[in-house]
Parts: structure tokens; C-alpha cells; sequence
């Protein structure tokens, strides 16, 4: 018992080390090359011809221009100190921004300039030189989004733009077709049947859902009445006619561009198959388990949640009967019992990936937890001593403070895991291992 905490607390220390290594950890991607021979690694966040703003040590550092050889910039290269390479280097920056409306801030100083595609409270998706990048909102300061302005991070500025830009409409809309295209600013092209729109929103219908997007993310629109349509154009809508009869559906796919925070939790329904351990444990049998669990991130790999979980073990007669027989003195010709052992479990649980949620389908994981177990024995039978029948029967429920620890590993959807149960009892500790293959959602 005592190992087993120290492991739990080992696990726990990992988790957080983890954590807070990766809050605090800075990679200095770019370097000066200083004419004294001096190299300095750092974070280049602006150069013009006369200084270079660069951060390292945790500050942000001036340096002029005029005590330079040459400075290497991530995902450009060198550039000599002279003035072509530096106009060829500003050149580049500046059509950079321009395919790259949106900017994000990051708190270690870094401008990011990029085309942002995906967005919620935890993570975003840009393109950024040709390569679709997650960032997580954490390490960002402030966002600028085309067309809208400038956000804040923290506070209430984010959750205001999210809800702004997209929401469902209760209701129950028609089936219909996808005559209709909506051009994203990301470079996003969505096919769906547009119901109606304004200056500030577009009503659109998608398989189950009606929902209202904003102009704002919209770089055009091609309409099935009028053709290719500019909603930067005020009353653009005024003759399109949006208002049209639904027909049958027939689509792909559509993705939109802001999702819910939800599709960032992991969620899994499963069973399996439940096995009693120490003394005692020979008196039943293998029994199941079925089990529902659910997850929040805190962090790319550590997550945070519960379990749900009823396990199930019938008795084994043959193993009863030689037990009782050797405790009479009486010969024991006979011994029928029927009924089951329960536990019930609702367990806060931490886990800690191997790997990011959203950066590969492969990955293996600890997992450990705390909570409530519920005992439950239901049994009766009979036994026939001496030419007598004996009755019995027990009807017993408590409930106990329990914990468990495991590993498992991730596919895709599918989930499997061990956990070692540990449930503490007033006689002796009651243990069982449950073996879990399970179904996972949103991962």
C-alpha cells in the first residue's frame, strides 16, 4: 500500500515537472553573428536598417545594425549585413504579411504574422509559411484577426469574438443540397445551401444544423442566384435573394472555422473484463467491467477528469465447497449458491500522454485516480450437512474510499488500459485488476 502511493505521488511530481517545463521553456530559434566574433542565440522580433530588436536571457535587447556580420532568421537563413540582403529580407517580410492577414503576439516576444483557420479558448490553428501550425493560447499574448481587430488573451475579449463569429440556431431546418460556396479569409472553401444573410451574418443550412456565420471570416461568396457575391460591398444581400426553397441533402463534409472547446475533451464508453486479486480472490470468478470516462486538457499531454466504472464477479462454487468442508466436522454432501459481488466506482482521475492530443493517433499514457467505491454482495444458497438443509443468505453495501493506477495506450478511436484497483476496507484491502477496451470521442 505504502509503495503504491509513492509511485501515485512519483507520477503526480512527473506530471507537473512536465508542465512546468513546458510553460517555461524558450528555444532561441535565430542567432547574431557579431563582427566581434560573438554568437548570441536569441528571438529575432523586428529588424529594419538600422537595428535589430532580438530577445534572449528573458529580455528584449537593441542592437544596431552597424556591429553586425550577418544574423540567421528561422525559416528564411542569412543575411549578410549589407544593404540588398537587408532589403531582400524586408522585401520578404513584407509579402509575407500580406498572405498572411492575421497576426498572433506570443508572450516570449515573437510576432507571428499567419492566416489563422482555426480557433477556441485553448488552442489555434494557423497557417504560417505554407505549414499548418497549432499554438496554444497560453503562450499567446494578443491576436490580431483580420477584419475584426485586436484581442486579448486573457479576460473576456476571446470568448466574446468566439461567440460572436459562429452560433447554432435552435430549430428544425430542412434537408437540403449545397448549391451554395462560402470563400473563407483562411483559404477555407465550404460548400452549403445558404437560407439567408445580412451585412453582419449568413444563414446557412447544413445536414442537421442551421447556423449563423459571420460576414467577418468571409472573403466571397458564390450564391446559386447571383453568382460570385463581395460582402465587404455594404447591402451586398439586398439583391441576392437568399430565401429559397430547401431540397434534399446531398454534401460532403463541411468544416467550419471556429469549433466548440468541447471537440478538445476526450470522452470513452468501453468494457472489459474485471479479475479479483489477493486473499479471497479464489472464491470468484472472472467477472466485467463496463466503464464511461471523460477528459479536459491542462495542458498538450496532461489531461484531467473522471471514471465511471461497475464491475461484476459471480462465486465460485467448487472453490466454496472445499473451503467449507475442510471448517466441518460434519460431512457437507452438498452446496448450491447463486448471486454476485458488485463495486461500483466514481474516480477523479489525472492522466498523462506520451505525446500531444492533436499531434499523432498513436500514443501511450499513465493514468491514476482517487475517489468513491460502492461494495455491494448479494448471495443465498443452500447446503445439505448430515441429511439437513442449511439456508443462507448475505445482502451487504458499503461504501469506501479507493484509488487506482495504470497504462494504456491510444489507436485512433480505440483505447485499452489496465487499472489496479485498491479499495479500502475495514478487514483487509479488497484489489482487482480490470482490463478495459473502450471507444474514445474527440481525440
Amino acid at each position: 500500500m505504502n509503495i503504491l502511493i509513492k509511485i501515485l505521488l512519483i507520477i503526480l511530481v512527473i506530471c507537473f515537472s512536465l508542465q512546468a517545463q513546458e510553460e517555461h521553456t524558450i528555444i532561441y530559434p535565430d542567432t547574431l553573428y557579431f563582427k566581434s566574433g560573438k554568437l548570441i542565440p536569441c528571438l529575432i522580433s523586428m529588424v529594419n536598417t538600422r537595428f535589430i530588436e532580438a530577445f534572449w536571457k528573458g529580455e528584449k535587447n537593441t542592437i544596431l545594425v552597424k556591429f553586425l556580420d550577418k544574423f540567421y532568421k528561422k525559416d528564411y537563413g542569412f543575411v549578410h549585413m549589407s544593404m540588398p540582403d537587408i532589403q531582400a529580407y524586408l522585401d520578404y517580410q513584407t509579402s509575407l504579411l500580406s498572405r498572411s492577414p492575421d497576426t498572433l503576439f506570443l508572450k516570449d516576444g515573437e510576432i507571428l504574422p499567419c492566416s489563422i483557420i482555426d480557433m477556441d479558448t485553448s488552442y489555434i490553428e494557423v497557417i504560417h509559411l505554407n505549414q499548418k501550425k497549432t499554438v496554444m493560447i497560453k503562450f499567446v499574448d494578443k491576436i490580431f484577426i483580420y477584419g475584426y481587430g485586436l484581442i486579448n488573451t486573457i479576460g473576456s475579449e476571446l470568448q466574446t469574438y468566439l461567440d460572436s463569429q459562429i452560433e447554432v440556431v435552435q430549430g428544425e431546418p430542412e434537408y437540403v443540397e449545397n448549391p451554395d460556396t462560402l470563400y473563407f479569409k483562411s483559404g477555407g472553401v465550404y460548400p452549403c445551401f445558404i437560407e439567408d444573410m445580412n451585412d453582419e451574418k449568413i444563414t446557412i443550412i447544413y445536414k442537421d444544423d442551421k447556423r449563423l456565420i459571420s460576414t467577418k471570416l468571409i472573403e466571397q461568396i458564390y450564391f446559386r442566384e447571383t453568382g460570385i457575391i463581395n460582402p465587404a460591398e455594404p447591402g451586398f444581400y439586398k439583391s441576392s435573394g437568399a430565401k429559397d426553397k430547401a431540397g434534399p441533402q446531398k454534401a460532403e463534409d463541411i468544416y467550419f472555422p471556429v469549433k466548440s472547446t468541447s471537440e478538445r475533451i476526450m470522452a470513452s464508453i468501453g468494457g472489459g473484463l474485471s479479475l479479483p486479486t489477493g486473499e479471497g480472490s479464489e472464491y470468484w470468478n472472472t467477472g466485467f467491467a463496463i466503464y464511461g470516462d471523460v477528459f479536459f486538457p491542462v495542458s498538450s499531454i496532461v489531461f484531467f477528469g473522471g471514471r465511471i466504472a461497475y464491475n461484476r464477479w459471480t462465486p465460485d462454487e467448487n472453490e466454496l465447497v472445499n473451503e467449507l468442508r475442510g471448517n466441518f466436522d460434519y460431512p457437507l454432501s452438498q452446496l448450491e449458491v447463486s448471486g454476485s459481488a458488485t463495486i461500483f466506482e466514481i474516480t477523479p482521475c489525472l492522466r498523462l500522454a506520451s505525446t500531444s492530443v492533436n499531434s499523432s493517433s498513436f500514443k501511450f499514457f499513465v493514468q491514476m485516480g482517487v475517489g468513491l467505491y460502492i461494495l455491494n454482495i448479494e448471495a443465498s444458497g443452500r447446503a445439505i450437512l448430515e441429511g439437513n438443509n442449511v439456508d443462507f443468505s448475505i445482502d451487504e453495501s458499503e461504501s469506501k474510499f479507493g484509488l487506482n493506477i495504470g497504462a494504456g495506450a491510444m489507436l485512433d478511436v480505440f483505447t485499452i488500459y489496465p487499472l489496479y484497483n485498491i479499495v479500502i476496507t475495514e478487514d483487509e484491502t479488497t484489489k482487482y485488476v480490470s482490463v478495459n477496451l473502450g471507444v474514445t470521442f474527440g481525440n
